[in-house]
């Protein structure tokens, strides 16, 4: 989930986030981003003392894949790397994709395996896919809630998943896993 959240990062939420929580002047000015829509009246010193300005740098998700994040990377209050925006993040992403899976193997599955003379059983209520799909799009932010905090902790570092078995334990691991 770090490779795919840095992907939405840096094409979405960046952009996302920078619009609705915005960072300090102080802090655009720290990174030396210009033309940000900032009050001159910030200086560096003061997003020093508050600690905020080198919050964030930037690392790979993965050492094979990653993007370079853009300048609105840190135009935003929540950093990258703020546990809230992660969870918020992943959340979106969780939902959105379960909504994406959803409809498409539902259609997929209406269209090519269905069988339409179940419409003609007694017992087949009137509305019965709209209730379906009701049930879908209410279950499916529940799901998503009680998803990311395994997504949040990946992303942290707290699971035992490595790109490449250099990285891990040693072959054993990778072949033990499995069973």
């Amino acid at each position: 989930m770090d490779v795919v959240l840095e992907v939405f990062d840096t094409f979405l939420f960046d952009r996302l986030y920078a619009a609705v929580l915005p960072a300090s002047p102080a802090i655009a000015a720290y990174h030396g981003l210009q033309n940000t829509k900032f009050s001159p009246n910030a200086t560096l010193s003061s997003a020093r003392e508050s600690g905020t300005a080198a919050a964030y740098n930037y690392q790979p998700a993965s050492q094979y894949f990653s993007f370079e994040p853009s300048d609105l990377a840190y135009m935003s209050q929540w950093t990258r790397d703020n546990m809230w925006r992660q969870a918020l993040s992943l959340y979106l992403i969780t939902w959105i994709f379960g909504l994406v899976i959803y409809f498409a193997c539902a259609t997929l599955s209406y269209v090519f395996i269905f069988d339409k003379n179940t419409f003609k059983h007694p017992k087949y209520l009137k509305n019965q896919i709209r209730m379906e799909i009701k049930q879908t799009l209410v279950a499916l932010p529940v799901m998503a809630v009680v998803t990311v905090p395994f997504f949040v902790a990946e992303v942290r570092s707290h699971s035992k998943m490595y790109d490449s078995t250099a990285d891990g334990p040693g072959l054993w691991y990778n072949i033990l896993q499995f069973p």
